[in-house]
């Protein structure tokens, strides 16, 4: 899919989001073209949506046109649960910058969402907190050795420190400078990039078998509207 308007492309992109297909949008510049035989001159942006693999399954099937994969395995990078769509970060760049920084926030917490996902403004202790707080929701969950002990170290190494006392005093990097942007690193690396396939080997579930099961439980009702795609 093509189009110009970014309201356009980045609503069909939460509307696939909502069916649970993975996909990739992308913004090209536009290029000069012949529309019976006049020469138009791209101005702008251009943005598009491409689907492939298992999600371009799914969606030829949700539509009637089936999608046949080629030779390689119809796999996606990413995987979908019911309410959440989880994605790798591929890479990342630090770019010189001297200028004004503006810090968006809610009531209460400092995680937003945006079009492309859930982010969290950046911080000092508040790392080391959710760190902790972490450690605790996920160490029982957690079948990777790696993670697992790593976790339990962080706590160790916070301590006392890591309390809400400590935070609210301001003293915490005065003593410890470099561990907060650590943890922050770390933090990220486990809720960024960390493949829930190795994190959780047991819940490896391919895509078309989750909207299999969605298709036996919610069925459409007398107006045609499917339960799972409903606000909760």
């Amino acid at each position: 899919a093509n189009t110009v308007s970014p309201r356009l492309a980045y609503g069909l992109r939460l509307l696939l989001y909502r069916l649970g297909i993975l996909h990739g949008l992308y913004k090209r510049p536009q290029r000069d073209g012949l529309i019976n035989g006049r020469l138009i001159h791209g101005n702008g942006i251009r943005y598009e949506i491409k689907t492939a693999g298992e999600a371009a399954v799914l969606l030829g099937k949700s539509i009637g046109q089936p999608f046949n994969p080629r030779e390689r395995a119809p796999r996606n990078m990413g995987w979908v649960s019911r309410n959440y769509v989880f994605l790798p970060v591929i890479s990342n760049e630090a770019v010189p910058y001297n200028g004004m920084v503006y810090n968006i926030s809610v009531e209460e917490d400092e995680s937003y969402l945006t079009v492309h996902g859930a982010l969290h403004n950046c911080g000092s202790t508040k790392h080391l907190l959710d760190m902790e707080a972490m450690a605790e929701e996920a160490v029982p969950m957690v079948n990777n050795p790696q993670v697992y002990y790593r976790l339990i170290d962080w706590v160790g190494r916070c301590g006392p420190m890591s309390t809400e006392q400590a935070a609210k005093s301001g003293n915490f990097d005065s003593i410890y400078p470099g561990l907060s942007g650590e943890a922050r690193d770390f933090r990220k690396e486990i809720i960024g990039t960390l493949d829930p396939h190795a994190l959780w080997p047991a819940v490896q579930v391919k895509l078309e078998d989750i909207f299999n099961k969605f298709e036996e439980e919610d069925s459409p009702s007398e107006t045609g509207e499917m339960p799972y795609l409903s606000e909760e």
